[in-house]
């Protein structure tokens, strides 16, 4: 069984934070940060996140992108 995660904190969170998300999607420190302001993700960023907090043990929904 998954946890499900409800918002963007909480996959920041699971995936190492910032830093986590930048490695795990390439992207820069400006550009996730960003991110986490504004509380979403890019779509293009979906199938990788998701693949990566399923990994981990973690669901979250796709409202978050």
């Amino acid at each position: 069984m998954s946890l499900e995660l409800t918002s963007s904190e909480q996959v920041f969170d699971a995936l190492g934070g910032v830093p986590g998300v930048m490695d795990l999607t390439n992207s820069k420190y400006k550009a996730v940060h960003e991110w986490k302001r504004a509380g979403s993700f890019p779509s293009n960023t979906y199938v990788l996140m998701t693949d990566e907090l399923r990994r981990l043990g973690y669901e979250a929904s796709a409202t978050l992108w």
